[in-house]
């Protein structure tokens, strides 16, 4: 076959004009578009030289994105009130998801949702923040799994995938997972709620759930017996044999005087994937916690805004804190507490020393500390 001729054009921009060129695609194009030409042109530097006439020839609805940042939490930790108080306190700016379903189910609904098929989707068409756009993401935990899958012991690659994947429906309804680059994320926002508290909030996630589905039974009482009643359920469904070889054989051994012991093993293994993730990804990152908001909301708030860089233009909705001390005795947080510290890795027991440190041992004083700052 005949060699094609090589051309060379670099004598036909200028360095400034190939700067321009960068900074006015960087303004006026959607995301997957911008990380497709990047390579081609050199890093933007006049971005709000042309923002102007960017959002001019661009409307709102088609804009392009900011830079995507994670805002990571386990189920039932908190997510939609730090979303909402993140978009709420710097004057109503757009979020995103990766969950197609919350912008509605009608596709045509979604901005730019023909833009980003796979996700993120824009979850509502307020204006995009200047710099970073907090996308939810609760990445992956089983639901209704049976003890004896291997569902239930998830890598830290398959963690990272489903991270990086957005969900959308099709015309039948079914849900499609559609991955994308993980690379796009440039910072990661980690919430962490009490392993007690949260536990309750999966029970109360699943009477709902159940609540809604028309003429499926809820056998358990909503209130601390029927949680009670609820675990017992859920711990039963266990062999030794199940045991041992999701937890280990020391944390399996523990496991008999842990109330709902799958639960607690799953946000576990959660969070151990997403500090795993935090390293893989090498972006910088913020671990706030939920109850937080409740002792000191105006300094949590400035830390949120200042990791976005956003104003502080009004403020968010009331926080409404909702701890459960009565579900479990001190023997059960005992052994918890023990059960979490034989399953995590050393930062994840930094993390979570607030609620577990008085059984940690005394070695542990060295243990990494995520970023809380």
């Amino acid at each position: 076959f005949p060699k094609l001729p090589k051309e060379n054009y670099a004598d036909y921009f200028t360095p400034g004009d190939r700067q321009s060129v960068s900074s006015f695609l960087k303004v006026l194009a959607a995301r997957d578009f911008w990380s497709n030409m990047k390579r081609y042109v050199p890093d933007p530097t006049q971005v709000d030289k042309y923002r102007a006439l960017g959002s001019a020839l661009s409307p709102r609805h088609y804009g392009a994105w900011p830079e995507v940042v994670w805002a990571m939490t386990f189920p039932n930790s908190g997510t939609h009130y730090i979303v909402e108080a993140v978009t709420d306190a710097s004057g109503g700016t757009a979020a995103a998801t990766n969950y197609q379903e919350e912008a509605g189910q009608d596709q045509s609904n979604v901005p730019n949702f023909a833009l980003t098929p796979n996700g993120p989707y824009r979850y509502h068409d307020r204006p995009f923040p200047k710099d970073y756009v907090i996308t939810k993401t609760h990445c992956l935990r089983c639901h209704d799994c049976s003890p004896s899958s291997k569902e239930l012991i998830i890598s830290t690659d398959t963690f990272l995938k489903t991270c990086s994947s957005g969900f959308h429906n099709d015309k039948d309804g079914d849900v499609i997972q559609t991955p994308y680059d993980p690379h796009i994320t440039k910072k990661l926002l980690h919430l962490i709620r009490n392993p007690f508290d949260n536990v309750v909030a999966n029970f109360h996630f699943s009477y709902k759930r159940v609540k809604k589905q028309r003429g499926t039974p809820w056998r358990f009482a909503y209130n601390s017996d029927g949680f009670r009643e609820w675990c017992t359920w859920l711990d039963e469904k266990y062999t030794q044999d199940d045991l041992k070889i999701l937890y280990g054989p020391d944390a399996a051994a523990l496991a008999g005087d842990v109330l709902c012991h799958g639960e607690i093993f799953q946000y576990v293994q959660w969070h151990n994937n997403a500090f795993r993730v935090e390293r893989q990804l090498n972006v910088p990152s913020l671990l706030i916690y939920y109850e937080d908001f409740h002792f000191d909301m105006d300094g949590n708030m400035e830390k949120l805004l200042k990791f976005f860089k956003l104003p502080r233009l009004a403020d968010p909705q009331p926080f409404h804190y909702q701890p459960y001390p009565d579900h479990f005795t001190e023997e059960e947080v005992e052994a918890t507490a023990k059960f979490i510290i034989t399953l995590a890795d050393g930062v994840t027991q930094g993390a979570l020393a607030r609620y577990i440190g008085s059984w940690m041992p005394h070695n542990s004083k060295g243990l990494d500390k995520p970023n809380t700052q």
